[in-house]
C-alpha cells in the first residue's frame, strides 16, 4: 500500500514548482532561525499558542470519536450492526467535510466558517450522546464526521500562512506535532471516562470546552493574520 507513494515522491520534487516567495528568500539569502525564535519570534507566540490549543482540541475530539464512536453506542443500547453503520456514516461525512471546509473557506468570511463548524460539531455531538433512536443517530453521527473533519481542514488551512515563508515548516510542523499529543490524549480520556462510569454522554459533554477553546483559538488566528504571505508580497513589491 506504501509503494505507490514512495514511487511518486520523486516525481513531485521534480515537477512541483517551489513558491516564489520560497525561491525570493533563497536568493535574498535566508537567515536561519532557532526553533524557539521561528514559533515565538517577531510576535508570533500569540498565533503560535492559539494554533497549538485549536490542533490539540480538534484532533482530542476526532480520534475520540474514530476509536471510541461504536463502543460509546454500544454503551447506548444500539446493536453492534447499527455502531458500524453510524461509524460508517460518520467515515462517509468526514469524507463530505473536507469537501464543504474547502469550498466554505474559499468563498465565505474565515471567522464565519469557524463558528459554523464548531457550532455543528457540538451539535452533532449533543446529538450523539442524547439520540435514542438508530435515524437520529445516524443522523448525528454522520455530522459528527463532516463537522470534525471541516474543522480538522479550517485548521490546516490556517497554520500555514500564519508563518514567514523561512519558518513556515518549523510552525506547521509543532503544530501538527501537538495535534498529534491529542490524538493520543482523546482516546485515553475517553477510556478513563467510561471506566469511571460518565458515559457516552458524559464523555461528550466533557468535549465541549475544548472545543469552545478550539474555536476561539482559530479566531484568534484569523483576526492576528492579515496573512503574512500578504506582508511578504507587499514587502516584495515595495523592494
Amino acid at each position: 500500500g506504501g509503494l505507490v507513494p514512495l514511487l511518486v515522491v520523486p516525481l513531485m520534487i521534480l515537477l512541483l514548482p517551489e513558491s516564489s516567495a520560497f525561491r525570493q528568500q533563497t536568493s535574498a539569502g535566508s537567515v536561519r532561525h532557532s526553533s524557539a525564535t521561528a514559533l515565538f519570534g517577531e510576535g508570533r507566540a500569540r498565533t503560535t499558542l492559539a494554533l497549538w490549543l485549536g490542533y490539540f482540541f480538534t484532533l482530542t475530539v476526532m480520534y475520540m470519536l474514530l476509536n471510541w464512536l461504536p463502543s460509546l453506542l454500544i454503551g447506548q443500547g444500539f446493536s453492534k450492526p447499527q455502531a458500524g453503520m453510524v461509524q460508517m456514516l460518520f467515515n462517509i461525512g468526514g469524507a463530505l467535510g473536507s469537501l464543504l471546509g474547502g469550498l466554505l473557506l474559499d468563498r465565505c468570511n474565515g471567522i464565519k466558517v469557524v463558528l459554523f463548524v464548531y457550532a455543528g460539531l457540538l451539535a452533532a455531538l449533543a446529538g450523539v450522546g442524547l439520540s435514542v433512536g438508530i435515524v437520529p443517530m445516524a443522523i448525528a453521527g454522520f455530522a459528527a464526521g463532516v463537522f470534525v473533519i471541516a474543522a480538522q481542514l479550517v485548521l490546516y488551512a490556517l497554520a500555514p500562512p500564519s508563518y514567514p515563508t523561512s519558518v513556515r515548516a518549523t510552525g506547521v510542523g509543532a503544530a501538527v506535532a501537538i495535534g498529534r499529543l491529542g490524538s493520543v490524549a482523546g482516546p485515553l480520556a475517553a477510556g478513563q471516562l467510561l471506566g469511571a462510569g460518565a458515559g457516552t454522554a458524559g464523555v461528550l459533554l466533557a468535549t465541549s470546552p475544548g472545543l469552545v477553546i478550539a474555536a476561539l483559538a482559530a479566531i484568534t488566528v484569523l483576526s492576528r493574520s492579515i496573512t503574512v504571505e500578504k506582508r511578504e508580497l507587499k514587502a516584495a513589491e515595495s523592494s
